[in-house]
């Protein structure tokens, strides 16, 4: 479901660039961005369970897991950080600050965005590749096993990678996308408050439309990111607490779940995303 998802954002977008034969809106190259990061990221995962639980000699070896050590953690911080510079663009699109920062940030809007994609793919290399060299071989461990367990897959984390990955992949977003949703909370209620001083009463107007809109989608990236995190930590403590097969099964929902949950609150809260989605049901009704 999540490639169908991602891959109907993109399919839908990359459509209307070829129709127009002009570079998309800012707003869709990172919608366009997050559909393609999402895709890989819902395969990944649920190939390498498999693979891991067919044939986990595969996972045994050296290159296989430095492959995996930098793999995964790319794809997942780059969707993490596409979704982050969308919230932001939500932001500075629809917030009215008195910040210089953030008026020059509108005005520049078109070459914020050209930057964000940038750094979206460099900053994630940049923290995931070097992992290699941090890579920790683990003890041996019975070549004759069929799988592979979640506790003999992460054991090869370097600690200190493993936190500056946390950090900058997972940390920083959330605390970003944190600090859009109370600015855009505070100018809807601010906004609020203006149409109730003008008496013009709680008729939705574009501006309310957009200011809602966008702050629902964030809020839930936001709740999402909390739940996709807490998934990922619950399935790394300590046995004592959960047994192993209830640790990858909640490892496999996070990861399984994200990119799907992802292009739904994507798809729902873009309209353009969602009339397509209304008319392509339609279509196929009995």
């Amino acid at each position: 479901m999540g490639i169908t998802g991602n891959g109907f954002i993109a399919a839908v977008i990359a459509r209307q660039w070829a129709g127009s034969r002009r570079l998309p809106p800012p707003c869709d190259l990172l919608l366009l961005a997050l559909g393609m990061i999402n895709i890989p990221c819902q395969l990944c995962p649920a190939g390498e369970y498999f693979i891991g639980n067919i044939w986990g000699v595969v996972f045994k070896s050296d290159s296989a897991s430095k492959t995996l050590y930098v793999l995964t953690p790319l794809l997942f911080i780059s969707s993490f950080w596409f979704n982050t510079w969308l919230c932001l663009f939500y932001c500075i699109k629809i917030v009215n600050f008195s910040h210089p920062l953030f008026m020059r940030l509108k005005r520049g809007i078109d070459s914020f965005v050209s930057w964000s994609l940038l750094s979206s793919v460099l900053t994630p290399l940049s923290i995931t590749v070097p992992g290699i060299f941090y890579y920790v071989k683990s003890a041996p461990v019975n070549s004759t096993a069929t799988n592979i367990t979640l506790a003999e897959r992460v054991m090869n984390y370097n600690l200190w990678h493993a936190l500056l990955m946390s950090i900058i992949g997972v940390f920083v977003p959330l605390v970003v996308i944190g600090i859009s949703v109370v600015l855009i909370l505070n100018s809807l209620y601010k906004h609020t408050r203006q149409m109730q001083r003008n008496h013009t009463g709680f008729t939705a107007g574009p501006s309310m439309d957009a200011h809602t809109r966008a702050a629902k989608t964030i809020f839930s990236l936001m709740v999402l990111y909390v739940l996709f995190d807490m998934s990922l930590l619950l399935a790394l403590i300590d046995d004592t607490f959960y047994d192993e097969s209830i640790k990858i099964y909640m490892y496999v929902c996070g990861v399984t779940l994200y990119p799907f949950i992802n292009s739904m609150i994507l798809i729902m809260g873009n309209t353009k995303l969602k009339a397509a989605s209304v008319r392509i049901l339609c279509r196929h009704q009995p």
